[in-house]
């Protein structure tokens, strides 16, 4: 098992995660982590690392709608929020996962109606472990009327999704969550998952199930689960999709 997870932790960052972000980025600021310290894999570790930050400094118009990104991989599964400012809040939430368990989250950050400067900052959470990006938006002054704020204030938009895993590593056996959380929206949202096949995911299968939240569970795990689960989201302005790629490890046992 421990030299499977070093193999395979060296694929997931070669093809899903493309380059991990070094820590010696400006705005990057590591907490209750040493930026030198290697991750071993022959001993249950517990770690957590940005592979996407956000922008230093964004500029936009007053007024606009902006989203930023940011991206955390870690075991276990790492808690991804957003808060403004550069101060971090104590996170107590505990999120469940087995000792294997390596995930990638994605969270997107939706910005509208600013009117002055602003600071946040993307926090990443596993295990007491924290790493942290911050980036500044500024607003670029120009001249709108109050029925242009009005109008991209209740102009109907397309789903947008902000949270999901988009790499989620467990063993064989284990019951896994995707979650798949959507932005606000003032139009009624349709939101489907689609298996590894491009099948809409339905009750036939009992392994499977999309809790009232829209999140997919996955029961007993089975390493003919592997592949890309799409979530969907769509209503009557245009639609949005995120996949994560389920990897069941095989256990020595």
């Amino acid at each position: 098992m421990r030299i499977f997870l070093t193999v395979l932790f060296a694929l997931v960052f070669d093809v899903y995660c493309h380059a991990i972000i070094d820590n010696e980025i400006d705005n990057s600021i590591q907490i209750h982590s040493d930026p030198d310290e290697k991750i071993d894999l022959s001993e249950p570790h517990e770690w957590v690392k940005l592979t996407k930050v956000p922008p230093t400094n964004i500029y936009h118009d007053k007024g606009s709608i902006i989203e930023i990104e940011c991206e955390a991989l870690g075991t276990p599964i790492p808690e991804v929020q957003w808060v403004p400012g550069n101060v971090v809040r104590e996170n107590n939430a505990v999120m469940f996962s087995g000792p294997s368990t390596l995930v990638k989250v994605r969270s997107v950050l939706i910005v509208e109606r600013l009117k002055h400067t602003k600071t946040f900052s993307c926090v990443a959470t596993a295990a007491g472990k924290q790493v942290i990006a911050s980036t500044t938006v500024h607003t670029k002054k120009i001249e709108t009327s109050i029925n242009d704020v009005t109008q991209m204030r209740y102009e109907p938009r397309k789903p947008k999704i902000i949270y999901n895993y988009s790499l989620y590593l467990e063993t064989v056996g284990s019951t896994i969550l995707l979650p798949c959380k959507i932005a606000p929206n003032r139009l009624k949202i349709e939101k489907i998952w689609l298996d590894s096949s491009g099948n809409v995911i339905s009750g036939e299968n009992s392994r499977f199930k999309i809790n009232s939240s829209g999140d997919l569970i996955i029961f007993d795990l089975k390493w003919d689960d592997m592949g890309a689960y799409k979530c969907v989201a769509e209503n009557s302005i245009g639609r949005d999709a995120a996949d994560t790629f389920v990897y069941p490890a095989l256990n020595d046992d």
